[in-house]
């Protein structure tokens, strides 16, 4: 009786009047389903996300039970299927998730249909029941269909990418060949080296410049190719964050001994580990320039010693020949006894005193040069000279108006030289800068210390230097003045680089010109320098 009561009560409900009425059950069931899946037991498995996926889908089959069109079955279902895993990121291009949701959802339904709600089904449930498999058959057509589509298109743009890197890795192949190649016949020596400086490529140049095979350079150090001073510049060059060194002098030991001077670049590939290629040397043998720049200078050398050669001779013949001329004359003028011979005598010995005083002052310029190579260094506080120095020629300046200032450093500035040669440096600049300014004006000398040298300043208010003749102001026998040999700055600046210093030249036309002189700073752990 029980049973014909429930049969009656199932006849009467439609199929999507029971889901409605047991959609809670069968959402519980399909996410127990579901959860002893093989998708259920991953790590993301979300219940909250799943049950409402299972509300969506029974939800939008019910509608399409309602509809009495063949032509719309599982429309509803289906939209909401590609809709669903479109938007739903954890879901989207999920194929299998897709048909293991709709498949949970089809065996539970079936079971609840069949096994539990449906004991005795009538016609109008067989036809209710048809109808519902065809909705999921639909479904499953259309999602197969779609994702049919999907999956060509992505198979064809597979295959577009992989021709098309294809044709990439052909033209980098082709580009890698061509470079290959050009570092095989590179006239420069080339080799490639890890982070650690490992050398891992060898070109033929190399091999020939320096006689190193392949086998005896590769995986060696770089450093062990360079003289000790090279090694240290090339430390300092590597610990550098510049990507880009160039126009590196140094020195290479070959194989077989001997060493020849080499032009080198540093390119650092950040970024390009490649077969353990993070630094790119280039080098090429100088040997043939530095002869040259040899010869060059040893011409330069005989140029100047000639045209030394040729300013003694005429500097000391013209002094001679006056001398000479005034003996004559006091010979003459004693033979004939004449009452104004006293005087005579006098002017003619005055003007050979001057002849002999401007002898003397010439011989002490070209001793001058011809001394450099004797200083007598020990050490001293350039801070402490200078001051002495400066309050000497503070009165030939304020003789002529002109403000002499000394700004310093209040610690002392130890150098290694000889005072006697340096002293001539800063008088010779001193006194140009006095005479550029010819009047009333200033002149500045500042003293301080950089990166482990000193340097002194001499600025002035004058005039300044014309650019063209700036790049000669330090050649010997050039000069702008009336008077003079131009020897002056020439001789000043073999003192400074005899010290190992430098010596350079601002100036702005109309704005005065300003003369630098570094030296090394000297510490008590130093040496001498040569």
């Amino acid at each position: 009786m029980i049973k014909m009561v429930f049969v009656q009560v199932a006849g009467m409900l439609t199929i999507p009047s029971l889901i409605k009425k047991h959609l809670d059950e069968l959402i519980e069931s399909s996410l127990e389903t579901l959860l002893l899946s093989p998708w259920g037991g991953r790590h993301d498995f979300d219940i909250e996300k799943n049950r409402e996926l299972f509300h969506g889908i029974y939800t939008h089959l019910i509608r399409d039970l309602h509809l009495t069109s063949k032509k719309r079955l599982g429309n509803h279902l289906t939209h909401y299927a590609l809709q669903l895993y479109q938007k739903k990121p954890y879901l989207k291009r999920d194929l299998h998730t897709q048909l293991l949701i709709i498949g949970v959802s089809r065996v539970v339904l079936n079971h609840y249909l069949v096994h539990r709600l449906a004991l005795g089904r009538d016609h109008a449930f067989e036809e209710h029941f048809e109808k519902l498999q065809r909705i999921y058959d639909f479904t499953l057509i259309n999602l197969s269909h779609f994702w049919g589509q999907e999956y060509q298109a992505i198979h064809e743009r597979d295959q577009t990418l992989i021709r098309e890197l294809s044709i990439v890795k052909d033209g980098l192949q082709r580009q890698l060949n061509l470079i290959y190649q050009m570092i095989r016949q590179s006239p420069l020596g080339v080799a490639t080296c890890d982070a650690g400086l490992l050398v891992q490529h060898w070109n033929p140049t190399a091999v020939r410049l320096t006689g190193y095979q392949p086998p005896d350079i590769l995986r060696q150090s770089l450093f062990t190719l360079f003289t000790p001073p090279s090694q240290s510049l090339l430390r300092k060059r590597f610990e550098s964050p510049r990507r880009w060194h160039a126009n590196l002098e140094v020195y290479i030991v070959r194989k077989g001994g001997g060493i020849f001077p080499a032009l080198l670049s540093i390119s650092r590939m950040e970024g390009v580990e490649l077969a353990g290629m993070h630094y790119l040397i280039n080098f090429q043998d100088i040997s043939e320039r530095a002869e040259f720049k040899s010869s060059v200078q040893q011409l330069n050398q005989l140029t100047a010693l000639s045209r030394l050669s040729s300013a003694i001779m005429h500097d000391i013949r013209n002094p001679l020949n006056s001398i000479g001329l005034h003996t004559e004359l006091m010979e003459q003028a004693l033979e004939n006894r004449r009452e104004d011979c006293l005087s005579s005598m006098s002017a003619l010995l005055q003007a050979t005193r001057r002849q002999v005083q401007q002898l003397r002052v010439n011989l002490d310029h070209y001793l001058t040069y011809t001394h450099l190579s004797h200083l007598k260094m020990e050490a001293l506080d350039l801070r402490g000279e200078l001051t002495d120095l400066i309050q000497e020629m503070r009165f030939a300046a304020v003789q002529q108006a002109i403000e002499l200032r000394f700004n310093q450093t209040r610690a002392a500035a130890p150098v290694m030289g000889d005072w006697i040669q340096l002293r001539r440096v800063f008088v010779n600049l001193i006194t140009n800068a006095i005479e550029a300014i010819a009047g009333q004006g200033k002149i500045r000398v500042r003293l301080y210390t950089r990166a482990q040298r000193v340097y002194v300043s001499i600025s002035d208010d004058g005039p300044g230097v014309e650019p063209d003749l700036g790049r000669n102001l330090f050649t010997p026998f050039f000069t702008t003045k009336k008077t003079g040999m131009g020897l002056g700055l020439f001789i000043s600046r073999e003192i400074v680089l005899a010290h190992h210093g430098r010596i350079s030249v601002t100036s702005k036309p109309g704005k005065g010109a300003r003369f630098t002189v570094s030296l090394p700073l000297h510490t008590a752990t130093q040496e001498v320098p040569a």
